[in-house]
C-alpha cells in the first residue's frame, strides 16, 4: 500500500512540474513578438513621453528596445511572471498580462512606478 501511495505522489509531482513548465513556455512563446507601446503610466498618471516606444523579444533570450536600452540587443530572463532585463538585472518588471493581442508590464524604473501596455506591431 505504501508503494502505491508513493507512486501516486511521485506521478502527481511530475504532472504538476510539467504543467508549470508548459505554462512558462507558453508565456515565453507569446512574448516573442515586436511590441509597440499603446499606453504608459508614470506614478499612476498617463505619460506621453514614451511615444514610438517598442520592445522586440527574440527567441535567443535577447531583446531590442528603445525603452530599456539604446536599441542594442540585451539579455532578458523570465521566471514565473517576473521579467528581468540585463545581465546585471538592471530592470525587474512584473508581467501582468500577456496574450496574443497585448502585453502589460509594470515595475519601478528610476524611482518611478511604471506601467506599460504594448500591442503587437501588426495590430496598429
Amino acid at each position: 500500500m505504501y508503494k502505491f501511495i508513493s507512486s501516486i505522489a511521485i506521478i502527481g509531482l511530475i504532472f504538476n512540474a510539467s504543467c508549470k513548465e508548459e505554462n512558462s513556455s507558453v508565456k515565453q512563446d507569446l512574448l516573442l513578438n515586436h511590441w509597440v507601446l499603446k499606453y504608459a503610466e508614470r506614478n499612476e498618471k498617463p505619460t506621453s513621453t514614451l511615444q514610438n516606444a517598442y520592445i522586440n523579444f527574440e527567441s535567443d533570450s535577447s531583446l531590442v528596445s528603445n525603452v530599456f536600452s539604446n536599441e542594442n540587443p540585451i539579455f532578458y530572463e523570465i521566471q514565473s511572471n517576473e521579467l528581468t532585463i540585463g545581465h546585471n538585472k538592471n530592470f525587474r518588471l512584473k508581467i501582468e498580462e500577456v496574450t496574443d493581442t497585448s502585453l502589460v508590464i509594470s515595475g519601478q524604473i528610476s524611482k518611478n512606478d511604471m506601467k506599460f501596455v504594448f500591442i503587437p506591431s501588426n495590430i496598429n
